[in-house]
């Protein structure tokens, strides 16, 4: 099959979703274009900013921006013709050109992967799209209501990037360990834990999280790639999964209720063999069982913290058995899924059409 794949815009999170699909269609033999979304973007914001500056008045033109970066898109897939235009995330890609593509002819298909959380922004895009997949099985049902071509198509890891294997030189090791965005909702959490007597650290973003908060002395690091990520969740006593809940990133904003989907940052942590805990939800004890304990309160969570880290025989008997529960649920399983689902369209790959003229 031969796929346009366009790049979400952000070079973390959603991207990281993007190369992991984009390594496994191309393995599985697929003609596979990328649309470099993120760096027409950057490069865009560069212009429209250095405008601005020139100017003296005139505020960054986002919108301008947004069209800037995705106007090649129209003729990348006139020229390489691809079969399905693949469009991830599409929080960045200016949604003028949905339109412009289906005047063109060509089949677009929406990869969404913030569900639930930014759906009702995504709501707004999906029904362009002919095909839109969805992270969250509760999220086909309301994005169904917009686009009825709406499927689940859970998150994924890739084996290449969460080896088991003897932890690097160097990497940073703590009791208890977070890496990722702090929503105000893991803010609360973290804050109601007595920390005394634990090495807890946090890497990520905290740009919510106040100048004096007492949370700012477990900050250890910024943002980290994933490679080195998977390093130190293995290198962890315990790691920490608390899901978001925040719709859009702020503070006093709504909250999403009744997830039941894992996030990329579970089957990770599964993959590479790294105990860990996590809040709720329906797919924690379908895949992983009673492997990855759940907590409900910020009291329950620091019994289970205090409970486990003094019990390293307990934690490598859970660790050992995560990556055998995790290995159905690899990139190369979801493209396959992605790119059947396709095929069944109504839309034949080019190769198919070949061979069956011949």
């Amino acid at each position: 099959m031969k796929l346009l794949c366009v790049h979400p815009g952000a070079s973390y999170a959603t991207g990281d979703v993007f190369h992991g699909f984009a390594r496994a269609l191309i393995a599985q033999g697929h003609d596979v274009k990328h649309y470099d979304l993120c760096t027409r973007l950057d490069d865009a914001v560069k212009f429209y900013r250095w405008r601005a500056r020139r100017s003296g008045n005139t505020p960054l033109a986002w919108e301008e921006a947004l069209t800037k970066a995705a106007m090649d898109v129209i003729p990348q897939a006139l020229y390489h013709q691809p079969d399905w235009v693949v469009i991830f995330s599409g929080m960045y890609f200016h949604p003028d050109f949905f339109i412009l593509l289906k005047r063109a002819g060509v089949k677009v298909a929406l990869v969404l992967s913030e569900s639930p959380y930014d759906d009702e922004a995504q709501a707004r895009v999906a029904p362009w799209a002919d095909i839109v997949f969805t992270n969250e099985r509760t999220s086909v049902e309301v994005l169904g209501r917009v686009n009825p071509n709406t499927h689940y198509l859970a998150h994924a890891y890739d084996p290449e990037r969460s080896s088991t294997g003897p932890i690097p030189e160097g990497t940073p090791a703590h009791d208890v360990l977070f890496i990722g965005t702090l929503f105000e909702e893991r803010i609360a959490l973290f804050s109601e834990v007595d920390w005394t007597g634990i090495d807890f650290a946090m890497y990520g973003a905290f740009g919510l999280l106040p100048s004096r908060h007492k949370l700012r002395r477990y900050i250890k690091g910024g943002i980290v790639d994933n490679r080195t990520a998977q390093a130190m969740y293995r290198a962890a006593k315990v790691n920490l999964n608390p899901y978001r809940t925040s719709k859009g990133y702020g503070l006093g904003v709504e909250h999403i209720e009744g997830a039941e989907s894992l996030n990329p940052r579970a089957l990770e942590l599964a993959a590479c063999g790294a105990f860990a805990m996590s809040d709720e939800r329906d797919e924690i004890f379908e895949v992983f069982g009673s492997l990855v304990p759940t907590y409900r309160t910020p009291q329950q969570l620091e019994q289970y913290i205090r409970r486990y880290l003094p019990r390293e025989v307990d934690r490598q008997f859970f660790a050992a058995q995560l990556p055998g529960k995790a290995a159905p649920h690899t990139y190369a399983a979801r493209a396959a899924q992605l790119t059947a689902t396709l095929a069944g369209h109504g839309v034949a790959s080019r190769d198919a059409l070949a061979t069956a003229a011949d």
